[in-house]
């Protein structure tokens, strides 16, 4: 399978998910190239001038990644809404109500 049809599998399957910022998590992983955990323990700081600038990765040096505007749009949505200094997202399962 194609790495473009693999990336579209996974972006429908996250779509069902009832973790809240599953698919965004996902966009960010395929638009940077970045890792699970650095996507997801991304903080309001690290977005600036429509680009990600992931903290001390490999060889513990800073890398600052451009994206496209829709993607920044979506994660600035997020920022306004979480402070700048805490994780923006959870891929966290809700708990199921009983």
């Amino acid at each position: 399978m194609s790495n473009t049809r693999s990336n579209q599998k996974t972006v429908n399957v996250s779509k069902k998910s009832k973790a809240k910022d599953l698919l965004t998590i996902i966009k960010i992983c395929i638009a940077t190239g970045a890792r699970w955990n650095e996507a997801e323990s991304l903080q309001g700081k690290q977005l600036k001038n429509q680009s990600i600038t992931y903290l001390k990765i490999k060889g513990k040096r800073n890398r600052t990644i451009p994206i496209d505007k829709a993607l920044f749009d979506e994660i600035e949505i997020k920022k306004d809404i979480r402070s700048l200094r805490v994780t923006l997202f959870s891929a966290q399962q809700l708990s199921a109500q009983k």
